[in-house]
């Protein structure tokens, strides 16, 4: 009974920690800022991969058909996380009802990487083979690029952190 509580809070608080990482200053959205980030980095990549306007077509129609169905799934988590929320809140833990929502809210994450991988799949499927190994290099490098500014948000981290 202990143990089972004690899982339980724990998956709760890696879901919350989860959500509360992809959380941004508006309620689950991209910031728009971040949504004007993502059209110049399109435009980046059109220009690099050298689009035809059937193509570029494609896939402004999968990345729309992406951000619906994300933003579907974030609602849904939120109000899932909500419901979590209220059930730790309580007196008495419900470890029934608690242990079908953890496990919705780790369905619906995983849903939302499956989409992101499904959409990048599709894309890719519209290039050509040139366009492919162009893409690829793109997406390396904003990959290289986030791991330099994760570790460099870390080193500062640490620099500012006050002794224990």
């Amino acid at each position: 009974m202990y143990s089972l509580k004690i899982l339980t809070m724990a998956l709760f608080l890696i879901s919350l920690a989860t959500a509360s990482a992809y959380a941004t200053h508006r309620e689950w959205g991209n910031p728009p800022e971040q949504d004007d980030m993502h059209a110049e980095r399109f435009e980046q990549l059109k220009g690099d991969l050298a689009l035809t306007p059937l193509q570029e077509e494609e896939i402004q129609v999968i990345i729309s058909q992406k951000k619906q169905e994300m933003t579907a799934l974030r609602d849904e988590i939120r109000v899932n996380r909500g419901e979590l929320r209220k059930i730790f809140a309580a007196e008495v833990l419900d470890e029934t009802r608690s242990r079908r929502l953890v496990e919705r809210q780790a369905e619906l994450n995983f849903r939302k990487l499956v989409a992101r991988h499904a959409a990048r799949s599709r894309i890719t499927q519209v290039l050509n083979v040139e366009q492919r190994q162009k893409c690829e290099a793109f997406l390396q490098q904003r990959r290289e690029h986030g791991r330099v500014h994760k570790r460099a948000v870390q080193t500062a981290a640490k620099v500012g952190a006050k002794p224990e």
